[in-house]
């Protein structure tokens, strides 16, 4: 993997993770809720800048764009999407160097996140706030 965008979007009162492979086109929807693309118009976004993305390198690019859903670890309730998004982004930003394959589904093996694992991104989320307000 030359590079990876995570990208952040919210669907309502939904977060999820899109990570995009912008050589390879691959794009890989990461959501705690669902293990389906839902939302059409978010797709047709990313398929939209990466025909950008292609155009500005001057590369013909995939007639169609490939779509992974990774089963990543779903919460327990509805209310914690953002911190679960937060959790991959952290998964994802620790593994990827030791990733054997091409795949980013091999990072997720969990079925789900235990209480520690969550709250540690509470943790360093409060902490980039508080550093931010006594600037």
């Amino acid at each position: 993997m030359d590079q990876l965008v995570l990208v952040l979007s919210c669907c309502g009162f939904h977060w999820t993770l899109t990570v995009i492979e912008p050589y390879n086109e691959i794009v890989y929807l990461v959501d705690s809720l669902s293990h389906r693309i839902r939302n059409e118009d978010w797709k047709y976004v990313v398929e939209m800048a990466l025909t950008l993305f292609n155009s500005t390198k001057g590369r013909e690019g995939r007639k169609r764009v490939q779509w992974e859903v990774i089963k990543a670890p779903k919460k327990p309730d509805a209310k914690q999407c953002g911190y679960y998004v937060m959790r991959f982004m952290m998964q994802i930003t620790e593994e990827v160097a030791t990733l054997e394959g091409d795949s980013l589904t091999s990072i997720f093996t969990k079925t789900e996140y235990s209480m520690e694992e969550i709250d540690e991104v509470r943790t360093e989320l409060a902490e980039c706030i508080q550093d931010h307000i006594y600037e």
